[in-house]
């Protein structure tokens, strides 16, 4: 049987560090953002949708991504319009993903996204893991990775669900606020309770 986990978190709190591990443990990753992106750049019907909502700068003639980027954050009603064109499909992919993943016998597949309950995909999905640290460590990782601001972070932070909200709401909640060697033994654990399909 495939298990199904979201994993989700605050921006910098490791998602992509506990994914990588699910993946040696023998899971199946399926990073909803990067197919989001490849929807956006390579999809005929997203490319027509975008430009009907946000107008032909969307795309000149690629995706206009920071044009893009400055039209929706800041402004909750465009992010709502994007996300609804482009949220449904990825949930598609996803489906499909999760039917291939049956066929190879795979016992987890993850699906990784920094929105879950923010777009009720919860309700899809067996469990859901929330990667937690706090926002002070949070903010140095993103700072450090990306070479922004720590107003940038922050900017970006406010559009998701606050960090006691998605505890509140998770099945499982794995503490990132150390080093890699703290990570690993619960992501393992993780693992296993989950391909077991027993309760957190």
């Amino acid at each position: 049987m495939t298990r199904t986990l979201g994993i989700t978190g605050g921006i910098g709190s490791g998602k992509s560090a506990a994914c990588r591990i699910l993946e040696e443990l023998g899971a199946r990753l399926f990073e909803a953002d990067r197919v989001a992106k490849d929807l956006m750049e390579r999809s005929v019907s997203v490319r027509e949708a975008v430009m009907e909502a946000f107008g032909p700068e969307s795309y000149t003639p690629a995706l206009n991504r920071a044009w893009l980027a400055e039209q929706v954050f800041g402004d909750a009603a465009s992010l709502a319009r994007l996300n609804a064109i482009v949220h449904p499909r990825v949930q598609d992919a996803f489906a499909a993903a999760h039917e291939v993943a049956v066929c190879d016998r795979i016992p987890l597949l993850v699906h990784e996204a920094a929105l879950i309950f923010e777009v009720d995909l919860d309700r899809v999905l067996d469990f859901v893991a929330v990667i937690d640290a706090p926002v002070s460590v949070r903010l140095q990782r993103v700072v450090a990775r990306d070479g922004v601001t720590e107003v940038a972070v922050r900017a970006r932070m406010q559009h998701q669900l606050p960090p006691e909200e998605l505890r509140r709401r998770a099945d499982y909640v794995i503490d990132n606020s150390g080093p890699l060697s703290m990570l690993h033994p619960q992501v393992a654990k993780l693992f296993r309770s989950v391909v077991a399909g027993g309760a957190p």
